[in-house]
C-alpha cells in the first residue's frame, strides 16, 4: 500500500533534481502544474501559451501553474542557443505577451546548460516535473496533477478545466488524453502526418485487440499523473527520446493509467531531427524519400500477441514448461522468443515468490512489460510478418475490432473514433482507486 507522504518525501530526498535558475510567480501553491520543455521553440511556444491563457479564467488561474523549462544540452548549435536566449527574454514579462491570467514559471536550463550532451527532453521534463512535485508537496496537494505538454502542441479552451476536474475528484494515478496531429501545409506533409498517426492508432487498437495492459497511447504532450504516482513511479527518466514511453510504462506497473474522456490536444506534425524516432523524424524521412512513408505493424502480430497473453493465464497455476508447450502449439516464433529471453529459467524463481494466482498474473506482466512486448512485436516482424501500409493495417484491424463500423469516413477518423469507443482504458497492473 502506497503511503503518499512517505513516497513523495523519499523521492524528493533521494531522486529529485533541483533546477538552479527558476522564476516563479507570486501566489499560492498550485493544485495543477503543466510542464512544457522548450528548446528553440520561439515564437511558436507563444501560440501554446496563449491557448493556455484562453483556457484559464480569473476563477481558475490561481489554481494552475505553467512551468516552461527552457533548455538545451551542452554543445548545442548557436542558433538553438540564440533562440533560447530570446525565449527567456520574452518570458520575463508575461503581461507584455498578453498572458494576464496565466501563472507562468520559467526554468532557465539554457543560460548555463544544465543538461548533459547526450541527454535531452527527458531531463528537461524531469527538471519541470521534479519542481512541480515539490510545489504540490509544499501545498499539501499530494494527489494534485502534473501534466505534460509540448511547446508545439495546441490545446482547446476546456483544457485546464478538464484536467482540474479530473484530478480534483477521486484519487488518480496516471492519465492520457487523445492527441490528434496537425499537419503542415502541403499534400505530401499532410499525407505523411496522417500515415504516421494511422500507424499510432493501429498500434493502440492492436494492443487492445491483444488484451495488453499497456495499450494506452504513449505521447509526451498527452500524459499526466498525480504527485503521488510521480514519486512512486520513480519520476521522469533522462532519455533523449522515448521518455514518454518509459514513464507511462512505470505508471502502468505501479498503478493504472486512465484516459480523460473528450479531451484532446493537437501536436504539430512538423519536420524534426532532434530525436532518432517519433513524429518529426518520421515526417522528415517521408518527405525526403517517398519510400520512407510511415508503415504499420502487420495485424497478424497482434493476433499472435493475443494468443501469448491468453496462454499466460495458465501460469497462475501451471509451470513454465506447460506455458512453453502451449506457445509451441500456437506459433513457433513466439516459443523461440520466450526461450531466447530465458523465460523457462526465470519464471520458476518468479513463481516461487508469488504464490497467489493474481500475484503471478501481475508478475508475468511486470516481466512481459511494454518494452518487452515491443521487442516481441519486432521479433515477429523480423520473422516473416513485415510492416504494411497503415491503410491496410487499419482496415484489417477495424474489421476485427469494429466489424459494424461503416466505411463512410476517412480512415484516420474511423481509427480515432474506434480508439475512443473500444479502447477507453484503464490500463495497468493495479485496479483504479
Amino acid at each position: 500500500m502506497i503511503q503518499p507522504q512517505t513516497a513523495i518525501a523519499a523521492y524528493l530526498a533521494r531522486r529529485a533534481v533541483a533546477a538552479e535558475r527558476v522564476q516563479l510567480p507570486d501566489g499560492p501553491n498550485p493544485e495543477l502544474v503543466v510542464v512544457i520543455p522548450a528548446m528553440a521553440e520561439w515564437p511558436g511556444l507563444l501560440d501554446t501559451l496563449r491557448d493556455l491563457e484562453d483556457a484559464v479564467s480569473p476563477e481558475t488561474g490561481h489554481r494552475v501553474l505553467v512551468l516552461v523549462a527552457v533548455n538545451h544540452p551542452k554543445g548545442a548549435a548557436s542558433d538553438v542557443q540564440e533562440n533560447n536566449r530570446r525565449t527567456l527574454e520574452s518570458l520575463a514579462d508575461p503581461v507584455k505577451l498578453g498572458l494576464r491570467h496565466l501563472r507562468l514559471g520559467v526554468i532557465d536550463a539554457a543560460s548555463v546548460p544544465a543538461i548533459p550532451e547526450k541527454e535531452g527532453v527527458g531531463t528537461a521534463r524531469k527538471l519541470g516535473m521534479d519542481l512541480a512535485l515539490r510545489l504540490l508537496w509544499e501545498g499539501n496537494r499530494l494527489w494534485g496533477g502534473i501534466v505534460c505538454l509540448d511547446a508545439d502542441t495546441r490545446v482547446p479552451p476546456s483544457y485546464v478545466e478538464q484536467w482540474l476536474s479530473f484530478f480534483g475528484g477521486e484519487r488518480r494515478w496516471g492519465a492520457v488524453c487523445d492527441a490528434w496531429h496537425l499537419a503542415d501545409a502541403g499534400d505530401r506533409a499532410r499525407d505523411a502526418v496522417t500515415a504516421y498517426e494511422c500507424r499510432l492508432r493501429c498500434h493502440d487498437l492492436g494492443l487492445r485487440l491483444a488484451g495488453s495492459p499497456y495499450g494506452y497511447p504513449a505521447i509526451g504532450s498527452a500524459m499526466a499523473c498525480s504527485a503521488v504516482a510521480y514519486a512512486a513511479a520513480g519520476g521522469m527518466n533522462r532519455r533523449s527520446a522515448g521518455e514518454d514511453y518509459y514513464f507511462l510504462q512505470a505508471l502502468a506497473k505501479t498503478g493504472w493509467v486512465e484516459k480523460v474522456p473528450e479531451l484532446r490536444v493537437f501536436p504539430a506534425g512538423r519536420i524534426s531531427d532532434r530525436v532518432p524516432f517519433g513524429t518529426g523524424r518520421s515526417i522528415q524521412q517521408a518527405l525526403s524519400d517517398a519510400r520512407e512513408r510511415p508503415t504499420a505493424y502487420h495485424p497478424e502480430i497482434y493476433q499472435m500477441l493475443r494468443q501469448v497473453l491468453s496462454a499466460s493465464e495458465a501460469l497462475k497455476t501451471e509451470s513454465a514448461e506447460a506455458f512453453m508447450r502451449r506457445l509451441e502449439q500456437t506459433d513457433e516464433p513466439a516459443g523461440i522468443f520466450f526461450a531466447r529471453a530465458g523465460f523457462p529459467e526465470i519464471w520458476p524463481r518468479i513463481a516461487a515468490t508469488h504464490r497467489e494466482p493474481a500475484a503471478r498474473s501481475r508478475a508475468f506482466h511486470e516481466w512481459f512489460d511494454a518494452f518487452r512486448t515491443l521487442k516481441f512485436i519486432h521479433f515477429l516482424r523480423d520473422s516473416g510478418r513485415p510492416m504494411v501500409p497503415p491503410e491496410e493495417a487499419g482496415k484489417s484491424i477495424l474489421e476485427i475490432i469494429c466489424p459494424d463500423d461503416p466505411a463512410d469516413k476517412p480512415l484516420i477518423d474511423r481509427l480515432r473514433q474506434a480508439c475512443r469507443i473500444v479502447n477507453p482504458g484503464p490500463w495497468g497492473l493495479r485496479a483504479p482507486g
